[in-house]
């Protein structure tokens, strides 16, 4: 796979894909990134396992579509949880919350990887007491929410 090194989205740039890479790379074995196509979309994809504390583990897939290069759209198998999207993508955050609520490109993957396995702790939860532990917002489209 190969990447350009000049002005762009930040996943076209080695350097900066890697630095945004970094944490993850040395903290999630068997991390893995590829080029995908879906409905004519093209995406830079992740997939990863996650393990839920005191539930199970998790398959993950984290797609930045390319050229809606910033807010990442995250499947998982297993479950429904009423804190997901039309198409079942996970609902990390608000997209108007404030800056602290919200995770962005330069907190870097292994940041998202931690919010994605804290939202699915959540979501276990959920199914076992229907109490949601946290914030919740508006869900609708991912113009909506992220």
């Amino acid at each position: 796979m190969s990447f350009r090194t000049s002005s762009g989205p930040w996943y076209g740039d080695e350097r900066r894909l890697l630095r945004f890479e970094w944490s993850a790379r040395n903290a999630i074995p068997g991390l893995r990134r590829r080029l995908v196509t879906a409905g004519g979309t093209r995406a830079l994809a992740y997939a990863v396992a996650v393990s839920v504390p005191h539930y199970s583990h998790r398959q993950v897939e984290i797609r930045f579509r390319l050229g809606v290069d910033r807010v990442p759209l995250v499947a998982v198998d297993g479950p429904e949880s009423p804190h997901r999207m039309a198409d079942g993508s996970l609902c990390l955050w608000y997209a108007w919350d404030p800056r602290a609520m919200r995770w962005e490109v330069e907190d870097g993957l292994l940041q998202l990887v931690c919010i994605i396995t804290e939202h699915l702790f959540k979501e276990a939860w959920w199914r076992e007491t229907e109490e949601w532990l946290g914030d919740e917002a508006p869900h609708g489209s991912r113009k909506d929410a992220a």
